[in-house]
């Protein structure tokens, strides 16, 4: 049986926020932000990675945004700048399946794009090699959503119900399908 949609929404944000002081500590997210609950040991994980990776400084760390997009996390942050002035990473994620003819041609140099179940993601890295670093884990934990459920953390899939979402069989929303099974009848 399927559970309704208010019963999951718990965010377990603060906890994990109390839970990294080195990255937190003092820092709000800038811009309002939610933890879907079955994402926690994914977010908890990346955090202490995050700790380990950015060490002494660790205090340059700027939360900017933790959100579902498109069915999966989205963990947007930056590093106070220092004297390099080196840029921050920017990602695009956009819905188009199948990859628009080209868009291989982008994925060079400073330009990565990497495919998601619900369309692809570009995204121009950042510089320095400790940006890079952070950059990379984050998005090895992004990607780690997309095969996990957002309300319990067991093995999810990506459900629509025209709100793109990952759940396990008990937690899809009422009326929802598979995304493949969506596409299908779409393209009939």
């Amino acid at each position: 049986m399927t559970s309704t949609h208010d019963e999951k929404s718990e965010d377990l944000l603060p906890r994990l926020m109390e839970q990294h002081q080195a990255l937190f500590a003092g820092r709000e997210f800038e811009i309002p932000s939610k933890l879907p609950g079955g994402w926690h040991a994914i977010a908890n994980r990346l955090c202490a990675d995050l700790e380990t990776i950015l060490g002494d400084q660790a205090s340059r760390f700027q939360p900017i945004q933790s959100k579902e997009k498109w069915g999966s996390w989205r963990f947007y942050w930056r590093l106070e700048l220092d004297d390099d002035g080196k840029p921050e990473a920017f990602n695009v994620d956009l819905t188009s399946p199948p990859y628009p003819a080209g868009i291989e041609d982008l994925n060079q140099g400073d330009v990565q794009v990497s495919p998601t179940p619900s369309g692809y993601r570009i995204s121009v890295l950042p510089q320095g090699d400790l940006r890079r670093a952070v950059h990379a884990r984050v998005l090895q934990a992004e990607n780690a959503t997309e095969t996990t459920c957002m309300w319990c953390g067991q093995p999810g899939t990506y459900w629509t119900t025209g709100w793109v979402h990952i759940a396990c069989a008990e937690h899809r929303r009422p009326g929802a399908m598979t995304l493949e099974d969506w596409r299908s009848r779409r393209d009939e």
